[in-house]
């Protein structure tokens, strides 16, 4: 079985950990990456969110897999700045709300019309889609 089909079969299940290679589902039903440093695919408020922050290449490849399955993202900060406890819908509406701020200084930093303003514009439309979801799931 291969991760991605791991992901896919698990999805939504809790209660034993159950391990793929280098993937954890914990049994608190979130799938982690090389250990529950690093959640990787969560569901939050009916959502699941896939953690996009980059730590390696092989994180990388598992985040690739995760995004397939999931509805939204979100940069999780490492441990330490935040508890992975609280996958709460108040602190990822947050967190997202946090990274739109830094995505529109990015954007802004550069002129129109140039190709980096488009993929840094690209990303700020993707966080407003991720937090009006996550906002019309809280309400």
């Amino acid at each position: 079985m291969t991760t991605l089909e791991f992901m896919r079969k698990h999805k939504g299940t809790s209660g034993k950990t159950r391990y793929c290679s280098s993937v954890m589902l914990g049994i608190d039903g979130v799938f982690y990456s090389y250990g529950y440093h690093y959640p990787l695919l969560f569901e939050v408020g009916g959502l699941w969110f896939v953690n996009d922050r980059g730590y390696s290449s092989s994180t990388s490849k598992h985040i690739g897999w995760a995004r397939s399955l999931a509805d939204c993202s979100v940069e999780l900060p490492p441990l330490g700045e935040f508890d992975r406890a609280d996958l709460s819908k108040q602190a990822i509406l947050q967190l997202l709300q946090d990274q739109r701020v830094a995505q529109k200084a990015a954007r802004d930093s550069h002129r129109i019309g140039t190709k980096i303003y488009d993929i840094e514009d690209r990303k700020l439309f993707e966080i407003d889609n991720d937090m009006l979801r996550l906002a019309n799931h809280i309400n």
